[in-house]
């Protein structure tokens, strides 16, 4: 099932909840089925000297933090891979990672590249407003290996999620790699308060605009 643009809209402009989450529902079910997974996840702090602790029912050690350097974050992830013990590896920002190859004059692949040799296997999160050019980022991140867990929003800079879930679903038409968009942002803007009624049909129309 697709959901045209006319019809996103009004979707958009509507108060009946109940309507729209059952046509996003609809079009989830199609796209993935009905089946639904779970995975435990252990953060880990990108810090060199933090403890790293694997709990035997994690699925997933993710990596958080913004690293100090090139060779502190590669040399985190070396050692977190070994302390997992066959238990996927992931971290990191790619916005962060974008700033640090920045700040040391190599190319965003070149990072990327010698994280995956250290043992990553995902980048953690995209925030698609803080890249400083989305796509080829990501495209970076595919070419070099990885695979990009999630595609996030920093901070919401408008009350109207349309052109936003528009930008990502162009974006995903590009590149077909992004597995996941959390489309509910991780600070709150002040100017543009929400509510739960306003977060739950944000991530309904992002189902339907995906």
């Amino acid at each position: 099932m697709t959901i045209a643009d006319q019809e996103l809209t009004s979707l958009a402009a509507s108060h009946d909840i109940i309507s729209i989450g059952m046509i996003a529902d609809e079009v989830r079910r199609g796209r993935h089925g009905a089946r639904t997974t779970f995975v435990r996840v252990a953060d880990v702090a990108s810090d060199v000297d933090a403890p790293i602790t694997a709990p035997p029912a994690a699925g997933e050690l993710r990596i958080v933090g913004v690293p100090a350097s090139r060779a502190a974050a590669v040399d985190r992830v070396r050692r977190v891979v070994a302390a997992a013990r066959g238990v996927p590896v992931t971290g990191f920002s790619l916005a962060d990672l974008e700033q640090i190859a920045a700040g040391e004059s190599i190319t965003l692949r070149a990072l990327l590249e010698e994280l995956r040799a250290a043992g990553l296997e995902l980048v953690a999160e995209a925030p698609f407003d803080l890249l400083q050019d989305p796509r080829r980022s990501i495209e970076e991140v595919n070419i070099a290996g990885l695979a990009l867990a999630r595609l996030t929003v920093d901070r919401a800079e408008s009350a109207d999620p349309l052109p936003l879930l528009k930008q990502v679903a162009d974006l995903q038409r590009a590149v077909g790699v992004v597995r996941a968009f959390a489309p509910l942002a991780r600070r709150v803007n002040p100017a543009v308060p929400t509510t739960g009624f306003d977060d739950v049909k944000r991530i309904a129309l992002e189902c339907g605009d995906s």
